[in-house]
């Protein structure tokens, strides 16, 4: 069973800012900048974010080479890379 409701309501105009525009350029070097020159560098990676690649990376170097335990454990820390990179 669907069900399906509609209604009309009045919504308030958005009150417009009154400061001056300013333009964002995301870009790679820096991860943002303005229109007023101010570059803004955001992290790329949290503090337990690193703690924890730091981990994987450790559990792949403890596992024996070229074996299926290895592999798992090299994928895991790559789809973990690839989520915050992606970000």
């Amino acid at each position: 069973w669907y069900a399906s409701f509609t209604c009309q309501t009045e919504i308030a105009d958005a009150a417009r800012p009154a400061g001056e525009p300013i333009g964002l350029d995301l870009g790679v070097a820096n991860s943002v900048a303005t229109s007023e020159g101010e570059l803004i560098s955001l992290p790329v990676a949290t503090e337990r974010e690193q703690a924890k690649l730091v981990i994987l990376a450790q559990r792949v170097s403890q596992k024996e080479l070229r074996s299926k335990n290895r592999a798992k454990a090299q994928h895991k820390l790559n789809l973990y890379r690839r989520s915050i990179l992606r970000r």
